[in-house]
C-alpha cells in the first residue's frame, strides 16, 4: 500500500480520452477487476486502481457520472443479528455498494476509485459493511462489479440530461460533501480547458479529511474559471483556501451564481443533500442532486417544479423499475428454456464468458425459474471461476 507521497497527480490532469455522451453498456452480468495499486490519500480514504481486460473495455469505459456496483461480503458482526447496533438485514453475507470512478485511463486499462474506509469505532463497532471488505483486498486480487445505469449524462459543454430532462446552462455551481466529491473529479477534468465558469464548495469535517485537495487546487491553477471554497466543520490548523463553517444559505448565496443560466449540482451524505435541497429551493438557478435525499425518500430528482410533483413522479418510477427488475430476469430465463439453452443469470462473466463467477466461497446461489407451461421450480446454479 502506498502513502500520499506516492500519489501521482499528473495522471489526473491529463484529459480523459473517453469523451462524453456515450452509449454505455449496462447488463446484469458480473465482471472482475484486478487491484494493481492502493494509495492512502487521507486518514480514512484510499485510491484504488483496478485493471480491466480488453474484452470488457466497452463495459468499463463509461462517461462522466457513471458508476459501478461493487459486490463483496461483510465480516461477522460484533453482536449477532446487529450491525452497528441496528438490525442486520442479512442477504447471505453479500453486500453491494455503488462507487463512481474518478478517472479512467484507457491506454493502460486502469480505472481509479476514491473510497473512504469506515473502520470500527466506539460509535460504529462494526464499521462499513463493504469498505472493510475492500480494505482487506490485496494487490493482484480481484473484486466483482456490475454496471449501473446513470440517470445523468453530460450531452455537450452546456447541456446535461437528468432523467428524461435536458438542462441547459452557462455556469456551474458544484457542492460536495465528503465522498460526494468523486463524481465531480471527472467533471473538473473534462472542463479544465472549456470556457464554463465553475464554482465549487467542498465540505468536510476537518482539513485532514479533504480528499484530493492538491489535485483540486491544480485544476484551479489550470482553469482560471474554476473557483474553489473548502469548508470544514472544525479547523484545527491553517490551510490555504480553507474556512471554518458549515454549508448554509449565506455560504451558497456568497459563493454560487444565482441566475437562470446557472445549474447547481450537489452530492454528499443524506443530511448534506437535504440541507442543500432546502437552500436551493429559494434559488432561481436550476439544481440536480446526484445522490440520495433521505427526507424526500427518492434518488436523483431533478429539482424542477414542486416537491410534491417530483415525489409523485419518482415514486411511480421507482415502482416501475422495481417491477421490471423482477420480471425481466424471469422473462429472459423463460425464453432461454424455450430455446433449450443453458439458463444462468451470469451466463457471460467478464473475460471468460463461461458460466458464472464464484462469490467468495459461496458455492451456490438459488434462483427461481419459471419454465413455459410448467410450474415454478427452484434451479440451483453453481458459482464458479
Amino acid at each position: 500500500m502506498g502513502s500520499p507521497s506516492d500519489l501521482n497527480l499528473e495522471i489526473y490532469l491529463k484529459k480523459e480520452k473517453i469523451g462524453i455522451n456515450l452509449k454505455n453498456i449496462v447488463d446484469e452480468y458480473i465482471y472482475e477487476l484486478e487491484l494493481v495499486k492502493k494509495v492512502k490519500t487521507s486518514p480514512t480514504s484510499f485510491l484504488f486502481v483496478f485493471e480491466y481486460t480488453e474484452d470488457i473495455a466497452n463495459i468499463v469505459e463509461v462517461d462522466i457520472f457513471s458508476a459501478f456496483v461493487f459486490i463483496g461480503t461483510h465480516q461477522q458482526p460484533t453482536v449477532p443479528g446487529l450491525w452497528n447496533k441496528r438490525p442486520l438485514e442479512d442477504q447471505g453475507g453479500l453486500v453491494r455498494r455503488k462507487y463512481a470512478p474518478i478517472y479512467i485511463d484507457i491506454d493502460n486499462r486502469h480505472i481509479h476509485f476514491l473510497i473512504r474506509i469506515y473502520h470500527q469505532t466506539e460509535l460504529y463497532p462494526d464499521g462499513g459493511k463493504l469498505t472493510r471488505y475492500l480494505d482487506d483486498i490485496l494487490i493482484t486480487e480481484q473484486v466483482n462489479i456490475t454496471g449501473w445505469r446513470s440517470k445523468h449524462k453530460v450531452i455537450n459543454n452546456n447541456l446535461i440530461k437528468s432523467l428524461a430532462t435536458k438542462v441547459e446552462f452557462e455556469k456551474l455551481n458544484l457542492a460536495a460533501g465528503g465522498t460526494g466529491i468523486t463524481p465531480f473529479i471527472r467533471l473538473l477534468n473534462y472542463y479544465q480547458d472549456i470556457p464554463v465558469d465553475i464554482n465549487l464548495v467542498y465540505c468536510n469535517r476537518s482539513v485532514e479529511e479533504i480528499m484530493l485537495k492538491q489535485l483540486i487546487d491544480k485544476f484551479a491553477d489550470i482553469n482560471k474559471r474554476l473557483k474553489v471554497t473548502y469548508l470544514v466543520s472544525k479547523k484545527e490548523r491553517e490551510c490555504e483556501g480553507v474556512i471554518e463553517g458549515r454549508i448554509s444559505e449565506e455560504i451558497v448565496e456568497t459563493k454560487f451564481v444565482n441566475t437562470e443560466e446557472a445549474l447547481c449540482l450537489f452530492c454528499g451524505p443524506p443530511g448534506f443533500n437535504d440541507l442543500m435541497f432546502e437552500i436551493l429551493q429559494k434559488f432561481v438557478a436550476k439544481a440536480i442532486v446526484l445522490s440520495k435525499l433521505v427526507k424526500l425518500r427518492m434518488a436523483q430528482p431533478l429539482l424542477k417544479g414542486s416537491v410534491e410533483d417530483s415525489n409523485r413522479s419518482m415514486s411511480a418510477s421507482i415502482k416501475a423499475v422495481g417491477f421490471l427488475s423482477k420480471i425481466v430476469p424471469i422473462l429472459k430465463m423463460s425464453q432461454a428454456w424455450a430455446n433449450k439453452s443453458v439458463v444462468s443469470s451470469t451466463a457471460t462473466m467478464g473475460t471468460k464468458k463461461t458460466g458464472s463467477v464464484r462469490l467468495h466461497n459461496r458455492e451456490e446461489q438459488i434462483w427461481r425459474v419459471l419454465r413455459p407451461g410448467r410450474e415454478r421450480e427452484t434451479k440451483h446454479l453453481r458459482w464458479r471461476k
